[in-house]
């Protein structure tokens, strides 16, 4: 029996998992490595270590994840105690005043974005703030509306289909304003935003993951739209705590977009003309 076929097989393994291949080619004996490694893979403990590997790691980040849960929701009831709102507690959709098939395209539930991300978001934009309108696409209870205000935006919109979260959010702006008076322009809308028309001004246009797909594309496509009949700059933040890449069959449609920063909680897009 001869070495190459022996080799070849060894080398066909490495390149399915990602591994480089030996580079020695004028070997003529199969080390004892080379013996070792073709048993292992025979015998399959290389792919069950590698999907053990694969559980352990979805395991560890769900455990990171829940324990950044419960210290985000400290944080988003330290907020609403600072400035008495009412953004952190969640609120399903169909009990805010939508329909159960309109509260699927919204994902079911009203879910206030973590402060820490939002600024990491916003610190990724490559802007000048004070040149552009802040748009949160799915506002809710106006939570990133408030946050928004850290930054010299010209004026900052809510638009929201949830009429009892639409009142929610008119109310703590109401509050926050009596706190930090004249700070900027809010202006909540209760709109559908697949009826939304977005002003002619560079626009920084915020999705915390308030979307189902079909809606969000449809959402990205007006914008685009919008960009065609009058041209500016329209950036895309869309956020998401758990991956992006949930909603990676909209983003792959994107190709012609400018994606300018990249994360796995966060992308920015700037949309093209």
């Amino acid at each position: 029996m001869s070495v190459m076929p022996q080799r070849f097989s060894i080398h066909r393994a490495f390149r399915r998992h990602g591994l480089p291949a030996f580079q020695d080619e004028n070997c003529s004996q199969t080390s004892l490595a080379e013996r070792a490694i073709s048993r292992i893979t025979n015998s399959f403990t290389y792919q069950a270590i590698f999907s053990a590997a694969r559980v352990i790691r979805v395991r560890l980040r769900s455990i990171v994840f829940n324990w950044r849960l419960r210290k985000e929701d400290l944080r988003n009831l330290a907020f609403d105690q600072r400035y008495g709102t009412d953004t952190a507690a969640e609120v399903p959709l169909d009990s805010a005043g939508v329909n159960a098939m309109d509260a699927q395209r919204g994902n079911g539930a009203y879910r206030a974005v973590w402060a820490s991300e939002f600024h990491r978001s916003m610190a990724a934009l490559p802007i000048e703030h004070h040149r552009f309108v802040f748009i949160d696409f799915g506002s809710g209870k106006g939570k990133a509306m408030l946050m928004a205000a850290d930054y010299s935006f010209q004026r900052i919109v809510g638009v929201e289909y949830a009429p009892r979260l639409h009142q929610i959010a008119v109310r703590n702006i109401a509050v926050y304003r009596e706190i930090a008076p004249g700070c900027c322009q809010f202006e909540p809308i209760l709109c559908d935003a697949l009826t939304y028309v977005s002003p002619d001004e560079p626009l920084v246009c915020f999705f915390f993951n308030p979307f189902d797909d079909a809606t969000l594309r449809q959402v990205f496509h007006n914008l685009r739209l919008s960009v065609k009949r009058h041209y500016r700059d329209v950036y895309i933040v869309y956020v998401n705590l758990r991956t992006v890449w949930e909603s990676h069959y909209v983003f792959d449609d994107l190709d012609d977009y400018l994606l300018v920063r990249s994360d796995r909680k966060y992308l920015i897009y700037k949309v093209p003309a």
